[in-house]
């Protein structure tokens, strides 16, 4: 016989190309997705570059808009520091133009670096800074005429209006050429935006192509994937095919050899080990024919071997085969060549039967079957010993049969059934002698080690004995009876269910015969097959019986319970189940949860089956089923149900109805959500309380309005987190609305506008803007050139204190939701706390300007000038600085009385103080000494620096124009005594009789004058 293995190479072949096919397409593949990658990195590299240059070219626009718009602004700072000059004569206000004019060579170095090789900005930039080079030098020339000269030398070159000329010329040429920059920006702009568009439109391809470069690649990988599953897949048949051929070879009763084509064995399975005795080591290289066979029969063997190499098919054979202990078998052998692709033998191998016990195995064998059956087929344990006892006695020779049961509390063992062929012509013993061994039989009880049937029982292993009539009663209590009744030879044999000894079968007949081991064997291989028949019978009872305790346990179970096999078909199900679902369990098995249940809720149970057998672990879900009163949620617990080797064959679900706990669960979270709010709005009000009290604690410790005004940013942003605002104030005119204090980001008010464009001012009561297409919308809101967002909102509240509108509390919010109802509610307890706080401040302002100031010139009174010389005093003791005073008074003040009345002489007063209060430092105190007569307090003002002062007054004074009832009052002119502490004396009342002496000693010297004190010597 020859077994050909073309197939095998051609299958190798096909694999070969089919190798080479799924790697040229895994190579296309890559190389499409890389080609895809490059061409889509080039575009995107040039996008990016466009993009680049445009961006760079548009900050480079606004760089140049923004140093042209610095430029003015340093302009206009020049202008503005010579004119402070120019009128106070004061070197402080020459810090702008200094700052300026060095800021205004940066800005136009900055201008020509950022224009780089334009002509005509360049053009325009030369024309900008010889006019800048020209009206600096006619501010220098201005500020140098006030310094060297005076203020109306000054004021002359100023009035040639040459610098006004030439700043509206830097304007215009400015502004030309910021309108050029804005033109070039809106087209930089375009380009811009048309970059963006062919970038966005670079990423979408980039992404494209990246996702199909993806796609190809997990293409690829998934086809790799295939192939290497593919390849596990074949390994594992390839292995399992190989474990397979061995373990049939190794269980398999036949013998089986494997020869090389030298005739040398290669392998032999475990029953041709067993018989020959031969290891393999010891086999190794040896011929098969020199190493088994009888020596008449090598050459016979060896040619049966050639002839079969040379391709002739040889019938089946038998011969003798010598084991290793020399004791001949002898075997049927069958033959097989294996041959390769070429034609050629690679192995040969030998089959074989050993037919040398085959008639007493043959006899065994239906002697198995028979008691196999009878067995099988009896109703209870002692029917099935019985009819053991019967077939082994008939079968075997044996005269007499008895069964020995353990006890049932394990100590003891007692006789049970017995048998006898009832032949007793041949034995010496009479029928009732062994009638009377059979009684005695059953009135004995044997412990461990005792008799024959107790170490038997002790042992676990079969025991013979030649003759039992000769023993002594120590090793065989019924010897005597025995002898009487004839018996001789006996065999004791345990069946054994594992390590549990089930009964003893002790056999006797009347022949003393030696140990038979064939017989012996037979025996013990009855007992075996009876203890596996009888372990069976008891399993399938326990089984029987555990099924039933199971499924009452199911039925009684208040889960749903099932369950289903790897198809998803059920096999079991609970009588909560027949229940719920209205179908018997008879009816059930074999249908799937799509037979039962919506196709959507058999999805979701059959997913969860699969995951379990795939994780071959317990899983957990809520799953949901319908029931008559609609769906209700469950918590399945499914776990798998495995073989001896681990692999899941069913899946076990016990299912709780948790619909009423799933409920309550729901409506717990709902109390707790609730809970949880009101504890935050609890929280949030306690925080809203205190930062309220906070503020007002605050508020009414601020000594100005200014100072109030700083502390609101800092006191309300905290209370409206997320949110911009500010306060606003009216003005006195109740014309203009003005931002006193205002704190976050996107503030989307104006900060100056009339109080009819504000809702909440007109109707006196907070207006919410929620949306633009919501409440009308307040016009001070940046509605036209900067509207809000679609859902930005806003709210005004008016501050009202006394029925009057102080001003106006501002919030908005960017995104909406923000200004919640709670938010508006507090925003009105914060204006009307801020509205009190205010108006509390400017009635003490009033009060305490009504007690420092005289009403009708605006300056401080008596009172307030003595209290603050006395400080002042104490200042310059301290830092040795000098303290001026100027003493002034208005010269023919009568006439003015006399002539246009005293309402005339009020206006003089009046218009003097406000020309004090607009030439005078801030430092400096001018107050109202008494009737006519002024006085100036100069902080660390020495006599010349006085001096300068006083007549500077006295030279302004005299550009003073009062008019009364339409009527100009005439020229108004001073005279002036100046002191100095401590040249003129160290306290107040000395140094202020010094100053009033200079001024009578001005009037008498003819007045418009200024006269400084006489100097009093101070005592060392």
């Amino acid at each position: 016989m020859k077994a050909l293995l073309p197939a095998k190479a051609a299958r190798y072949q096909a694999a070969q190309r089919a190798n080479r096919q799924l790697f040229g397409k895994i190579a296309g593949m890559f190389s499409l997705a890389s080609a895809l990658l490059v061409a889509i990195g080039a575009i995107s590299y040039q996008s990016t570059i466009q993009l680049v240059e445009s961006s760079a070219q548009i900050e480079q626009t606004l760089q140049t808009i923004e140093g042209l718009e610095s430029l003015l602004s340093e302009m206009k700072d020049a202008e503005t520091g010579q004119r402070g000059y120019v009128l106070t004569g004061t070197e402080s206000y020459l810090e702008p133009y200094n700052t300026a004019t060095q800021n205004v060579k940066k800005q136009v170095s900055k201008l020509q670096q950022a224009l780089g090789s334009e002509p005509r900005q360049k053009q325009q930039l030369d024309q900008i800074e010889t006019l800048i080079s020209q009206k600096l030098d006619i501010v220098q020339e201005t500020i140098k005429l006030r310094r060297d000269e005076n203020f109306e030398s000054a004021l002359q070159v100023i009035r040639t209006n040459r610098g006004k000329l030439i700043m509206d010329n830097i304007r215009v040429l400015v502004g030309e050429a910021k309108a050029e920059q804005n033109e070039k920006l809106r087209q930089l702009q375009q380009r811009d935006r048309q970059a963006k568009a062919n970038a966005r439109r670079t990423i979408f391809i980039f992404s494209t192509a990246i996702f199909l470069s993806s796609i190809i690649i997990v293409v690829a990988y998934y086809l790799i994937y295939r192939e290497i599953i593919e390849r596990k897949r074949t390994e594992e048949m390839l292995a399992q095919e190989r474990d397979f051929i061995a373990t049939i070879l190794d269980t398999v009763g036949a013998l089986v050899v494997i020869l090389n084509p030298q005739g040398q064995i290669v392998r032999f399975n475990q029953t041709f080990g067993q018989i020959i005795q031969y290891s393999a080591s010891e086999m190794q290289g040896k011929h098969f024919w020199h190493l088994f066979s009888i020596p008449e029969e090598v050459e016979l063997v060896r040619t049966n071997f050639e002839q079969l190499l040379q391709g002739e098919h040889l019938a089946q054979h038998e011969n003798y085969l010598v084991p290793k202990g020399g004791k001949r078998r002898l075997i049927t052998w069958s033959n097989t060549a294996l041959l390769n692709p070429k034609g050629s033998v690679d192995y040969v191998i030998y089959t074989g039967i050993d037919i040398t016990e085959r008639d007493w195995i043959e006899a065994e064998i239906r002697l198995l079957q028979v008691i196999t059956q009878a067995i099988t087929e009896s109703e209870n344990f002692p029917s099935a010993l019985l009819v053991a006892l019967s077939q082994v006695c008939e079968a075997t020779g044996w005269n007499y049969g008895e069964t020995w049961l353990p006890h049932s509390d394990g100590t003891t063992l007692t006789c049970g059934q017995t048998w006898c062929n009832n032949v007793y012509g041949q034995s010496k013993a009479s029928g009732d002698a062994l009638e009377q061994f059979r009684q005695m039989s059953q009135g004995y009880s044997f412990v461990p080690d005792q008799g024959l049937p107790g170490r038997v029982w002790s042992s676990k292993q079969p025991e013979w004995i030649q003759d039992v009539s000769i023993l002594p009663e120590a090793l065989f209590i019924r010897s005597q009876s025995a002898k009487e009744s004839g018996l001789k030879a006996g065999l004791g044999v345990p069946i054994l269910a594992g390590s549990e000894v089930l009964a003893i079968l002790v056999f006797f007949m009347f022949d003393s015969q030696p140990e038979d081991k064939r017989l012996v064997e037979l025996v013990s291989t009855v007992a075996t097959q009876l203890g596996s028949v009888i372990q069976r019978k008891r399993a399938e009872e326990a089984l029987r019986q555990s099924e039933a305790r199971l499924q009452a346990i199911l039925d009684n179970s208040t889960a749903v319970m099932y369950v289903k096999d790897i198809q998803g078909r059920f096999t079991l199900v609970n009588r909560c189940f027949e229940t719920l679902f209205h179908i018997d369990r008879e009816t059930v098995k074999g249908k799937t949860d799509y037979d039962i249940f919506p196709s959507e809720i058999a999805d979701v149970f059959r997913s969860n089956d699969q995951q379990v057998l795939s994780a071959k672990a317990p899983l957990q879900w809520e799953e949901v089923a319908p029931h008559d009163d609609g769906l209700h949620t469950y918590l399945s617990s499914k776990f798998p149900l495995c073989d001896a080797t681990g692999a899941p064959y069913a899946v076990c679900g016990i299912s709780a109805d948790i619909t009423e706990r799933k409920q309550m669960e729901q409506a717990l979270q709902q109390a707790n959500e609730k809970l949880t709010g009101w504890v935050s709005e609890l929280e949030l009000h306690n925080r809203e309380i205190s930062l309220l009290g906070q503020m007002n604690e605050l508020l009414q410790a601020c000594l100005s309005t200014e100072e109030a005004y700083g502390a609101i940013s800092r006191l309300v942003q905290p209370l409206f987190p997320g949110s911009s605002g500010a306060v606003f104030t009216i003005s006195a005119s109740k014309r203009l609305v003005e931002a006193a204090s205002t704190w976050g980001s996107a503030l989307l008010s104006q900060k100056l506008f009339a109080p009819n464009e504000c809702w909440a001012l007109r109707r006196g009561r907070s207006h919410v803007v929620a949306a633009p297409q919501g409440s009308p919308c307040c016009q001070h809101l940046h509605s036209s050139d900067n509207p809000p967002s679609d859902n930005a909102e806003s709210i005004c509240v008016p501050m009202m204190a006394r029925g009057e509108a102080l001003g106006l509390l501002y919030l908005n919010s960017a995104t909406g939701g923000q200004l919640t109802i709670g938010q508006q509610r507090l925003a009105v307890t914060v204006a009307e706390q801020i509205a009190l706080a205010l108006a509390n401040l400017k009635l003490h302002e009033t009060l305490q300007h009504q007690s420092i100031r005289d009403p009708l010139t605006g300056l401080f009174n008596r009172r307030y000038m003595e209290e603050s010389l006395e400080r002042e005093l104490h200042r310059s003791q301290r830092k040795q600085q000098p303290v001026g005073i100027i003493m002034l008074d208005v010269d023919n003040f009568k006439r003015f009385n006399d002539t246009y009345g005293h309402e005339a002489g009020d206006e003089v007063l009046r218009e003097l103080g406000l020309f004090l209060r607009k030439y005078t430092r801030g430092s400096d105190i001018a107050c109202r000494y008494g009737g006519e007569e002024l006085t100036l307090i100069l902080p660390e003002a020495c006599l010349e620096t006085t001096r300068e002062r006083a007549e500077q007054l006295r030279e302004g004074i005299k550009h003073l124009h009062v008019q009364h009832r339409r009527q100009v009052l005439g020229v108004v002119t001073l005279s002036l005594g100046v002191a100095v502490v401590p040249d003129h004396g160290l306290s107040s009342e000395a140094v202020l009789q010094a100053a009033d002496a200079a001024l009578y000693r001005a009037k008498a010297l003819g007045r418009d004058r200024v006269v400084i004190a006489e100097s009093i010597p101070v005592a060392p």
